[in-house]
């Protein structure tokens, strides 16, 4: 447009009068038209430009960095291990195992290697739901009572209008986690939901977000109600199935029975320690009892994205993906959700996330021993899953680190905080056999005199009272009270000080006489003080916790 400015003034300056005459206007029109439509078209050309760079985004590269964090965080975090996939454009790009199924047999993990998804597991029911919908068997407005008739809350009203929609979205109106204590206790699932009248209402239905797992397992009763099939039944004819989710099972038999499986880990004496897989969590199966490995949920997220329109079509992709419920809790906690996340609602069994500007896809799951996460990028056809064998937080960086590479965002260390505040933590809590052997060892070698006095604080005493007398009641100690328990071992901590102290003064100069009585004192007064704080009675030990399914 300059170029074609320029040379019509200086032809209108050298050979054209002051006013072009009517033979020169035609030929001025043409060229001005000619050059509007040039710069309309590169306009739009450079508007397409975006859209087609974000398709042409390939993930390749960046997969392979984060495989190498992912060996990096199971050998610098010190946990059991992991699994990752990451798919686009409908194929399966990535797809590895890190570490071992357990800290004892040292067996590899594989990418077919099965976990408990935990509250991933709330995505199958979402979809198995609107098949049903799109069947005409099942309505998102239909009343749960309609299909329990004895079903009940506190509030009447509220329980005759509880609708399909509102359980999967969790706007039953009760407190977050209703009765998931109970649950954890091993009480039966149907008792719970006759003890769902004892919650108290805090809205009425579809009026507020609360997680659920015992209520949002009703779709599994009003599946059944709707074909009179079991609702696993049907995930997996319809689901597991048709979309090659070969290993995809549901309960802790199926699980125990899979050619390799990971043991749940937790935190015990300063080890990871497996365990067996708690029965809880899969007494509601639409909340938490899918076992899949990350080939398995790869062809999940491949058939999310909608790469599978034989099973699931995109209008029923559209239905389940909808925002249903703003979840403004999404947006605190981790330190990747503070930083990028915008906005956060509930879908049908999926959350729906601005994550720094652009949707994604996400739903994470946790129960005792065990860590999912997994996320869908729509404008880049990306999608990502995680799967854990421990309690750790440390393997959750790697889902922003991968979409912040993909968005092309600027690059922060997720993962520094969490490694590093680990090894940290390792080197300031030894285990207590460590602890122990320190202690022997400096008995053996013999301290001097001045540095006797060190050997009664009650900082030396204190691994012994934190681990040995305090961690979970013995053989010897059952039907005794926690608080019993404690007294009775700071008791013998003192006696065993006392000891210690009447030796050094009977055989230490007088000038040591003072600094052992005034460490006798110093010990006096903090046995006091611990004997003196409240013990929380519900303390369960490291080796016995159970963590509540969470999102």
């Amino acid at each position: 447009m300059i170029a074609l400015y320029t040379v019509i003034r200086i032809h209108t300056q050298t050979d054209m009068p002051r006013k072009p005459s009517a033979c020169y206007r035609p030929l001025i029109a043409l060229l001005f038209s000619a050059a509007t439509i040039a710069s309309i078209a590169t306009t739009a050309h450079a508007e397409n430009l975006e859209p087609e760079s974000a398709k042409a985004y390939d993930v390749t590269a960046d997969s392979k960095r984060v495989e190498r964090l992912a060996r990096r965080v199971v050998t610098e975090a010190r946990i059991p291990g992991l699994a990752m996939a990451v798919v686009q454009n409908g194929k399966v790009v990535s797809a590895y195992g890190f570490g071992v199924v357990s800290s004892t047999d040292r067996q590899p993990i594989t990418a077919d290697t099965t976990f408990r998804i935990a509250s991933l597991s709330k995505s199958f029911a979402g979809t198995l739901s609107a098949m049903l919908v799109s069947d005409g068997v099942l309505s998102w407005d239909a009343r749960i009572n309609t299909y329990l008739p004895a079903f009940k809350l506190a509030n009447m009203k509220s329980a005759e209008n509880l609708t399909v929609m509102d359980i999967l979205s969790h706007r039953v109106g009760l407190p977050y986690n209703a009765l998931d204590r109970s649950l954890e206790a091993d009480e039966p699932f149907p008792l719970l939901v006759a003890q769902l009248d004892q919650a108290p209402v805090i809205c009425a239905p579809g009026d507020c977000y609360a997680y659920q797992n015992i209520a949002f397992s009703l779709i599994g009763d009003v599946v059944f109600a709707v074909t009179g099939d079991f609702y696993y039944h049907l995930v997996e004819k319809r689901l597991f199935h048709p979309l090659g989710m070969r290993g995809a099972t549901y309960g802790r038999d199926a699980l125990e029975a899979s050619p390799s499986w990971a043991r749940p880990h937790v935190r015990s004496r300063g080890r990871w320690t497996p365990v067996r897989p708690k029965e809880t969590y899969y007494r509601v199966p639409p909340a938490a009892g899918v076992n899949a490995s990350v080939n398995d949920m790869a062809q999940w997220l491949i058939a999310q994205s909608g790469h599978r329109p034989d099973v699931l079509p995109q209008p029923l992709l559209d239905t389940i993906h909808k925002e249903q419920v703003r979840t403004p809790d999404q947006l605190r906690g981790s330190r990747w959700r503070r930083d990028r996340l915008r906005d956060a609602h509930y879908a049908t069994g999926w959350r729906v996330m601005d994550y720094a500007g652009h949707p994604l896809l996400y739903h994470a799951g946790a129960v005792q021993g065990y860590r999912a996460i997994m996320g869908i990028l729509p404008e880049r056809d990306l999608g990502v899953v995680i799967l854990w064998n421990s309690e750790s937080g440390a393997p959750s960086g790697l889902f922003p680190t991968l979409l912040d590479k993909a968005l092309q965002l600027p690059a922060t260390d997720w993962l520094k905080r969490c490694v590093v505040s680990y090894k940290t933590r390792q080197s300031r809590s030894p285990s207590i056999q460590q602890e122990q052997e320190r202690i022997v060892r400096k008995q053996r070698e013999g301290r001097k005199k001045k540095e006797s006095s060190c050997g009664l604080s009650f900082a030396n005493f204190a691994p012994f009272a934190d681990h040995t007398l305090f961690r979970g009641p013995s053989p010897m100690a059952r039907g005794r009270s926690r608080a019993s328990m404690r007294s009775t071992a700071l008791g013998h901590l003192a006696h065993r000080a006392a000891k210690t102290i009447r030796h050094q003064v009977a055989t230490s100069p007088q000038s040591h006489v003072n600094r052992h009585v005034t460490a006798w004192h110093a010990m006096t007064r903090r046995v006091t003080f611990i004997l003196s704080r409240p013990h929380p009675t519900n303390h369960i030990p490291a080796r016995h916790s159970s963590l509540p399914a969470m999102s």
